[in-house]
């Protein structure tokens, strides 16, 4: 450690590998030649090769110094830690390789209950006898012409049994209208008479 007497304490997870190898390629050396003096807290930092912890910015304030150079004309900062000088900033890479990463989290028990809905058989609802004649209709009287569409004959036949049923009812329903009235009209001039004659 750069400064001896500093300690911080961190919850640390325990891992086999952290991420890929860092940098990810060979950095020119003469991207480091304004900052040569320095002490630097990783003297190999331009050299890939595998990291061995990661700090959050939960302790980024007491690892840092306050204390920083830049260079005019440069991208890249020097900043003062506990454990040395660390450069930030961008380079030239020779390679240009555009590297991505995606996680994603789900929890198995989300992941197995998706699978079950999808694997589950929905309940199958009889046909009403509407539905039945529908579909049998259809059987009876469809027709495919040359472009592959479908014609169905209009169900007349069913259509003429309804209306028969519909006049019958609505006779039926007239006539006890009618004789309603003629009790009520009976009534009504019984009342009348009666009143004449008190």
């Amino acid at each position: 450690m750069f400064y001896k007497n500093t300690s911080i304490t961190v919850d640390a997870l325990i891992l086999p590998k952290i991420t890929c190898d860092l940098p990810q390629f060979q950095v020119d050396a003469s991207a480091l030649n304004t900052f040569k003096n320095l002490q630097l807290a990783d003297i190999n930092c331009l050299q890939p090769s595998s990291i061995d912890i990661l700090l959050g910015a939960d302790v980024f304030g007491e690892i840092m110094l306050n204390r920083h150079l830049n260079v005019l004309g440069h991208s890249l900062t020097a900043m003062k830690t506990i454990f040395g000088w660390v450069v930030l900033g961008k380079t030239k890479l020779s390679c240009q390789r555009i590297i991505s990463n995606h996680a994603s989290y789900n929890a198995v028990e989300f992941q197995l209950d998706k699978f079950w809905l999808l694997e589950e058989l929905s309940e199958t609802k009889p046909f009403t006898n509407e539905e039945i004649a529908c579909e049998n209709h259809f059987k009876r009287t469809y027709t495919s012409d040359s472009t592959g569409r479908f014609a169905v004959k209009f169900p007349f036949e069913i259509l003429v049994m309804n209306l028969v049923h519909l006049y019958r009812l609505t006779v039926h329903r007239l006539q006890q209208i009618e004789r309603r009235f003629s009790k009520n009209n009976l009534f009504l001039i019984n009342t009348i008479n009666s009143w004449m004659t008190t």
